[in-house]
């Protein structure tokens, strides 16, 4: 009878000293079985081994291997032994997996069941469920037609009212576009009954004195009583009247202009110094007459993004005003500096200044509250300001003031700068 085999201290399969530390071990009993049993043994256990391979018989292959390695171990045949005991061991782990694969089957079969059970079970409620629903259908559809024929009897109850309401929206409509259009002729009307009122205003006192003087000059010189000293004089002060009325004539139109049509701003690049060169030209015989002297240091920039009109209304003005609010003697200054963005040009006297009263006005009011006589008695209309405040934002720029009482003004006008 063959007994349990034990095989220890083996590494590699074709190391030779793998078969010198094979042994065979038995419990207590001597083997008595002889070499042909041992033979038979395995032509036996070889059949059945081919034939467990052919049915796919995990059982048979571990029997027969089995049996193969405790016959060639009896046979002190250890290395077949050892690769019978390989297989043993392979067929055993195979036999082991597929005992495992059939708990999980089982186990799975099981799961299927309940789940089939289960889902026996929720369709059983859902056909209540479903039973349900069709009543509750029903019920909705006789309630739903119900609310239906409830809300088509109120349209047409509120239809007529609808259209009521539309006729009198369009009537309000109407009636409010009509106001506004009437508002807005209104004050279109009253702002050219009051640029009206300005003008025969600015005729009526501002214009009329110098033309008085004009004419009161020219006849003097058609009586010829006059010198020539004294004709000169009339003609440098007709020079100045004459001077000072087409300033004002100028500004008026342009201003009653702008006042009825609005601005038209036409922006170019333009050198500012080349517009104010053209202007201290004009007005050099104004400030000589005074004795004022006029400096303009252009500096190294001075071209600006601006309309040209416009530009030579606004330095017209700042040193037409620079000069009628200078004394005899005094000094004006034409200057320019900069930023990233703006030109600024700064025109400074050191005359009369503004008071504190016509600071808070400037630029806001025009006519008599912010017109004033200059240190030679000269003239204005009152608008000059206003129209600079006018094209200045035209052109995107803007203006500041800095001035006191007695200690002169500087108008600064900053433009953007060109390129």
């Amino acid at each position: 009878m063959l007994n349990s085999l034990c095989f220890v201290g083996f590494s590699n399969p074709a190391d030779n000293s793998f078969i010198k530390n094979y042994s065979l071990h038995t419990a207590g009993e001597k083997l008595v079985a002889q070499p042909s049993q041992y033979d038979k043994a395995i032509a036996d256990a070889q059949k059945s081994l081919s034939l467990a391979q052919k049915n796919n018989s995990q059982a048979g292959k571990v029997q027969a291997l089995t049996t193969l390695a405790k016959s060639y171990a009896a046979k002190n045949d250890f290395k077949q032994a050892y690769n019978y005991q390989v297989q043993l061991k392979n067929a055993s782990d195979s036999a082991n997996n597929n005992d495992k694969n059939s708990e999980v089957n089982s186990l799975r079969l099981k799961q299927q069941q309940e789940d089939n059970a289960r889902l026996v079970n929720e369709i059983k409620i859902k056909e209540q469920s479903i039973a349900f629903s069709k009543k509750l259908f029903w019920i909705r559809n006789v309630l739903a037609t119900i609310v239906v024929i409830f809300i088509i009897i109120i349209i047409r109850s509120n239809r007529q009212k609808t259209g009521l309401n539309k006729v009198l929206q369009k009537q309000n409509a109407d009636i409010a576009a009509q106001k506004a259009e009437i508002s807005k002729q209104k004050e279109t009307l009253h702002r050219l009954n009051h640029t009206k009122d300005q003008l025969f205003s600015v005729i009526s006192h501002d214009l009329r004195s110098p033309f008085a003087a004009i004419l009161q000059a020219m006849d003097g010189m058609k009586t010829g009583y006059l010198s020539a000293e004294e004709q000169k004089e009339v003609m440098n002060a007709f020079y100045q009247q004459l001077s000072l009325v087409t300033m004002m004539v100028n500004n008026l139109l342009v201003w009653a202009g702008s006042q009825q049509t609005g601005n038209k701003t036409q922006l170019a690049t333009i050198d500012a110094a080349d517009v104010i060169d053209e202007i201290i030209a004009i007005s050099n015989f104004l400030a000589k007459n005074k004795r004022i002297k006029l400096n303009h240091s252009p500096g190294k920039g001075s071209l600006v993004l601006a309309d040209s009109n416009h530009l030579k209304i606004i330095f017209n003005n700042l040193i037409g005003n620079a000069i009628k609010f200078t004394p005899h003697g005094g000094t004006i200054e034409i200057s320019y500096t900069d930023d990233v963005d703006y030109q600024a040009i700064h025109v400074k006297d050191n005359g009369i200044g503004i008071l504190p009263q016509k600071m808070e006005k400037l630029f806001k009011v025009t006519g008599k509250d912010i017109s004033g006589y200059g240190t030679n008695n000269e003239a204005g209309a009152g608008i000059g300001l206003g129209l600079i405040k006018q094209f200045v934002d035209a052109n995107n720029g803007r203006i500041e003031v800095k001035s006191q009482p007695g200690e002169g003004a500087e108008f600064i006008v900053y433009l953007e700068k060109a390129g």
